[in-house]
């Protein structure tokens, strides 16, 4: 699974005029995880809380530095809600979108999270798969039923665009622009409203990350 980063646009987070949204839903939270604050809101959603967090290499287009994640006990959560409304409330389809950076000699370890919402039996998962060798996002299903893909291995060392897609017909994953995995599904999803970004019941994340934006509807 290759893919290279910004390829030198000076826009890697991709905010720039004229710049294309990654997704047709209303954006429901996004934040930029620049120092300090780590969670610097782009449409009105609640403050992030969590554990301790350092400051990540510089990605000037995304706020400042990122928030880099030591992989024990770095973590940050919130509640998923915005003017746009809350993600417990939606259930058709959402894309999920984060600026991070790849380490191919540091990955994050088994099942760590880069962004869940995952409660009992709904919400999603986007993050690592149980060997720590693959980028995995999943889906709960009204009955419990979870879907997922998976690609085949991780993007290159460099800063990357990752983004899940489910839309009730298909699932996808998009790595900078260029599809890497999917597969048809059918029906809503089990939405849930908690936002976790960079743990999961099990692990935490390890690396840095720039941003995260969800969009749904």
């Amino acid at each position: 699974m290759g893919g290279g980063g910004d390829g030198g646009t000076g826009d890697p987070c991709g905010l720039g005029p004229g710049t294309t949204p990654p997704a047709t839903e209303p954006l429901i939270v996004g934040y930029h995880l620049s120092s300090p604050s780590y969670g610097l809101e782009m449409n009105g959603g609640p403050p992030l809380t969590g554990g301790p967090l350092s400051s990540g290499p510089v990605v000037t287009s995304c706020g400042g530095s990122s928030a880099n994640f030591d992989g024990s006990s770095s973590y940050l959560s919130g509640t998923a809600s915005s003017a746009s409304g809350s993600l417990a409330t939606k259930s058709s389809s959402m894309t999920v979108s984060a600026w991070v950076y790849v380490d191919t000699a540091l990955l994050p370890p088994p099942n760590a999270a880069l962004v869940s919402t995952i409660n009992g039996t709904t919400g999603f998962f986007l993050g690592m798969d149980s060997t720590g060798a693959n980028v995995t996002f999943s889906v709960y299903q009204p009955g419990g039923i979870l879907k997922s893909i998976t690609t085949t291995g991780t993007p290159a060392t460099g800063w990357h665009r990752i983004t899940a897609k489910y839309n009730g017909a298909n699932m996808a994953m998009v790595l900078d622009g260029t599809p890497v995995s999917s597969t048809p599904v059918s029906g809503p999803f089990s939405p849930s409203g908690t936002l976790s970004i960079g743990r999961s019941s099990t692990a935490y994340w390890r690396g840095s990350v720039g941003e995260v934006r969800v969009y749904a509807m």
